[in-house]
């Protein structure tokens, strides 16, 4: 399996995540580039971790950030 580009993984883990295709305003920049990269960069990594994080909270979104560290 290949690894995605930074710019295009970021915009699937988006598109599954947030539903839409950038980081929105509200959201952590930060966390969400952190959760892409423990991903990494893997697209089936990136659907699951993104659907699984949609509408939680970002204390929810930290702790399975470290949780897939």
């Amino acid at each position: 399996m290949e690894f995605l580009i930074e710019e295009d993984a970021l915009f699937l883990f988006c598109h599954h995540a947030f539903g839409q295709k950038s980081i929105p305003l509200a959201a952590n920049e930060n966390l969400v580039k952190q959760a892409v990269t423990e991903c990494g960069r893997l697209p089936l990594a990136l659907k699951v971790i993104g659907v699984s994080l949609q509408d939680h909270t970002e204390m929810f979104w930290l702790s399975v950030k470290n949780r897939l560290s």
